[in-house]
C-alpha cells in the first residue's frame, strides 16, 4: 500500500491473521464504482444486489475466482426491510453516502498470510506496469495531519440516550439496542497516509481502505459478518461484550451482562442466516469466548450454516443485513429505536465491506472501528468522522457504556498519535478520488 502509485486507484482489503476467514489481503485496482441511490426502494435494492451477484460470476482469477469489492451502508437495511423506518434523514445531501457501492476488480496484488506469498491476479492492465515500476523504488514520504477528534455529542447527551434505551427495554419494548455516537475532526494532506497509520496501528483482522466517488473509508474492523465458501458453507462470528485491552479475561467471561449481550445476538443471527440456509444446518459452533484485540477485549461467538442450493450471496445479504451485533434484538424494533434516538445517518458506519467472489463466495466484515474521509473546500482538506456504539441491555450501567465508547475510539486515537509523531512512508497524494 505504501508504494501504490498515486495515479492508480486503490481498493484494499487488509487481513490481520492466518485464520480461514482472514488469510487473504487484496490490493486491487477497481473498475468504475457502481452505487445504489439513498432513495432506493426495496425492489430496487434487491434488484441491485442480484445484478451485482450475476455480474461477478466467472470474473477474473481471484481467490474465489473473481469478483467485486463491496461496501454496504447501514441504511441499506431499511431499504431491504422498510418496517424498520431507518431510512436516511439527517445527512446534508452534499455529503450523503449511497446505500451501497461496488466495483469489479481489474487486477490485484493478493497476499496469503498462511504461506506469506504475494501474487498477481486479474486481467492484464496497463495499471499493473505502473504498480510494478513503483515497487522498484524506495518509499517516498507522505503526510497527513489531523486535528483533535472530538465527539459531536457530550458524554451527558450519550448517557441520556442510554437511559432512554434502558427505559424502553424495561418497558418491554425490546431486549437490546446498539446505540452509537460520532467523533469528528478536520485533516489535511494525503489520505493514504491516514489509511496506512490506521491499518498498521489497529492490526485489524478485517481491515479495508476504499477510495470511492462518495469519499474514502478506512475500516479497522475486528468482526466477521459473513463468510460463504464455494461449497455453500457459511460462518458468522458476532462480537458482543467489551472490556479495555488488558482487562481480566476470567472476570469478563463471568459477567452475566456481557454474556447476555452476546447470547441475544447469537439467537438473532441464527434466525437471520436460517432464512437462507438449509433447514437444520444452522448450529452454534462456539457459544462464547474471549477474543483479544489491539485496544479492547471482546466476547465472540461462532455460528455455522449451509446455504440453500436455490439461494446465492444476494439472497444471503438480503436475509441478514444489517448485522445483528450493531442493531439489537428484536432487530426491527432495535433499528426503529436507533433511528429515533441517534441524530446522524450511519452510512458506511456499521454496514459491511468485503469481497463478492465470482464463484459465489462472499466475505464481509462488520464495518465497526470505521472512519470516513470526505473532501472539504480543497482536495487536500478532509472531514474525518468515526462512530462507536454499545449494546444496551437491562443490566447496562450508564457510566460504563459511556466509557466503552471511549475505549472503542482508542483505535482511531492510536492512528492519530502515529500521524503526529512519525512520518508515514508512501507515494504522493491520491488526487484521483474523493
Amino acid at each position: 500500500m505504501a508504494r501504490w502509485p498515486a495515479e492508480v486507484p486503490l481498493a484494499a482489503l487488509v487481513s490481520g491473521d492466518e485464520s480461514e476467514w482472514s488469510r487473504w489481503s487484496v490490493l486491487a485496482v477497481p473498475d468504475e464504482w457502481q452505487s445504489l441511490a439513498p432513495t432506493a426502494s426495496r425492489a430496487e435494492a434487491t434488484a441491485w444486489l442480484r445484478a451485482l451477484a450475476r455480474s461477478c460470476i466467472g470474473d477474473a482469477a481471484m481467490p474465489g475466482d473473481g469478483g467485486c469489492i463491496l461496501q454496504l451502508g447501514y441504511e441499506l437495511g431499511a431499504a431491504l426491510e422498510p418496517a424498520t423506518n431507518a431510512t436516511a434523514q439527517h445527512s446534508d445531501d452534499s455529503h450523503a453516502w449511497p446505500l451501497a457501492q461496488a466495483a469489479s476488480i481489474i487486477t490485484a496484488a493478493v497476499h496469503d498470510a498462511r504461506t506469506n506469498r504475494w501474487f498477481r491476479v486479474g486481467h492484464a492492465h496497463e495499471a499493473w506496469a505502473t504498480i510494478e515500476q513503483a515497487m522498484q523504488y524506495p518509499q517516498p514520504r507522505r503526510h497527513f495531519t489531523l486535528g483533535s477528534l472530538q465527539p459531536t455529542s457530550s458524554d451527558a447527551d450519550y448517557a441520556a440516550l442510554v437511559q432512554r434505551t434502558h427505559e424502553l427495554i424495561c418497558a418491554g419494548d425490546l431486549f437490546q439496542a446498539n446505540i452509537a455516537r460520532v467523533w469528528q475532526g478536520d485533516g489535511e494532506g494525503d489520505p493514504r497516509a491516514f489509511a496506512l497509520a490506521a491499518l498498521s496501528k489497529s492490526h485489524a483482522r478485517y481491515g479495508a481502505w476504499l477510495e470511492t466517488p462518495a469519499g474514502f473509508i478506512a475500516s479497522m474492523s475486528p468482526e466477521l459478518f459473513l463468510h460463504l465458501d464455494c461449497n455453500g458453507r457459511l460462518v458468522t462470528r458476532p462480537l458482543k461484550g467489551t472490556r479495555p485491552a488488558g482487562a481480566d479475561t476470567d472476570a469478563f467471561l463471568k459477567s452475566s451482562k456481557d454474556a447476555a449481550e452476546l447470547h441475544m445476538i447469537v439467537d438473532l443471527m441464527r434466525n437471520d442466516i436460517a432464512r437462507a440456509c438449509d433447514p437444520g444446518s444452522v448450529c452454534v459452533h462456539q457459544a462464547r469466548a474471549a477474543e483479544p484485540h489491539t485496544t479492547v477485549l471482546h466476547g465472540v461467538a461462532e455460528i455455522h450454516g449451509r446455504l440453500r442450493r436455490d439461494r446465492d450471496a444476494a439472497d444471503l445479504v438480503a436475509a441478514t443485513f444489517p448485522p445483528g451485533s450493531i442493531t439489537g434484538a428484536p432487530k426491527v424494533r432495535a433499528m426503529q429505536v436507533i433511528r429515533e434516538l441517534e441524530n446522524f445517518d450511519r452510512g458506511p458506519f456499521f454496514g459491511a465491506i468485503g469481497l463478492l467472489g465470482g464463484d459465489g463466495t462472499l466475505s464481509l466484515n462488520v464495518a465497526i472501528r470505521t472512519a470516513t474521509l470526505q473532501s472539504r473546500e480543497s482536495p487536500r482538506c478532509w472531514r474525518v468522522r468515526y462512530a462507536a456504539g454499545c449494546g444496551i441491555v437491562s443490566d447496562s450501567i450508564i457510566e460504563e457504556e459511556v466509557r466503552e465508547t471511549h475505549a472503542k475510539a482508542q483505535v482511531l486515537h492510536r492512528a492519530v498519535d502515529a500521524l503526529r509523531h512519525a512520518e508515514v512512508a508512501s507515494p504522493a497524494p491520491a488526487a484521483h478520488a474523493g
